[in-house]
């Protein structure tokens, strides 16, 4: 197979929640390695490094502060004082597109149980859908340990996909899930990825990462398909407001007056049937979390460890 060189004209990325920045690092020494990019193609030009603390948190950590130096002589725009849940909120983004936005294993800092993480989650890509356009894609990485070869679907591999309701949350915002690869310092030898608050080597490292690739469905296609699922799921009394709506949001209200039962079934179906037209094959498993139904993805990429697109 021939391969075309990379022009160095990259697409605009948006990295959210970089902490130390070492994977903004890994990412574009990676890039510009493999194509032998000079400093001035360097992938770093076209990247925008965002962080929620403020830059005073990485004072006494001088190795980050060396990298931000390092990363800002590449061309990388680097920003402090980013919530990854209001991204199309911060000033200094407003008006910008990114056809790729990665966000490495969310969190806000509070154990699971507490479960407020999803909505962040879901307010994120929600958020993105603003900056993006169809078939534009986001990158977000979880927890997942390889599942046994007797048991690929095995619910306790899949918890973070499923405790944070990614399915959910990618879904209603208008996503599919086109593929999931092996994430980590196998593919990124210098990326050192630390928990949340206390900066210390998050042990999900060692459990096993997925990075989920997602692209966004054009609006027609979104509305259709939810307008028909929901017909189906609620009584004839409703169908005609439902038929009537134009946009995603408007069927969103609608969605959120169904019973809890009926927005499952709708989530199951659309993801479902949204990621059909993916090479992958994607299928939509059901666990119980907290007492309540939820969706997590199993893909055949799983185990996929390479890089895929530039």
């Amino acid at each position: 197979m021939t391969v075309t060189p990379c022009s160095g004209n990259h697409k605009q990325r948006l990295f959210v929640g970089e902490g130390n920045f070492s994977f903004t690092e890994a990412f574009i020494q990676k890039h510009d390695a493999k194509w032998g990019h000079a400093p001035t193609q360097s992938l770093g030009r076209s990247i925008w490094a965002t962080e929620l603390q403020p830059p005073d948190s990485l004072n006494g950590n001088g190795e980050a502060t060396a990298r931000i130096d390092r990363l800002k002589e590449k061309g990388v725009f680097i920003l402090f004082g980013v919530d990854g849940a209001a991204l199309h909120a911060e000033q200094t983004l407003d008006g910008k597109k990114f056809p790729r936005i990665h966000w490495n294993c969310p969190h806000d800092g509070s154990q699971y149980q507490k479960q407020s993480l999803p909505p962040i989650i879901e307010a994120f890509f929600q958020s993105c859908r603003k900056m993006q356009s169809p078939q534009d894609r986001v990158h977000i990485t979880l927890a997942q340990p390889t599942p046994p070869p007797s048991k690929p679907k095995n619910l306790k591999e899949f918890y973070q996909g499923m405790i944070y309701d990614i399915v959910r949350a990618s879904t209603l915002a208008g996503y599919k899930l086109i593929k999931k690869r092996v994430f980590g310092q196998e593919r990124y030898p210098e990326y050192h990825h630390t928990q949340t608050v206390t900066s210390a080597e998050a042990p999900v490292i060692k459990q096993g990462m997925r990075e989920f690739v997602f692209e966004q469905i054009p609006d027609d296609l979104f509305t259709s398909t939810m307008k028909k699922i929901l017909c189906s799921v609620t009584e004839q009394k409703d169908h005609a407001q439902i038929n009537a709506c134009t946009k995603p949001n408007d069927l969103r209200s609608i969605f959120d007056r169904c019973g809890e039962e009926k927005r499952n079934t709708t989530v199951s179906i659309l993801a479902e049937e949204t990621s059909q037209t993916s090479s992958k094959k994607i299928s939509i498993c059901k666990g119980t979390f907290g007492g309540h139904t939820r969706c997590y993805f199993y893909c055949s990429s799983d185990n996929d460890s390479s890089d895929g697109e530039k």
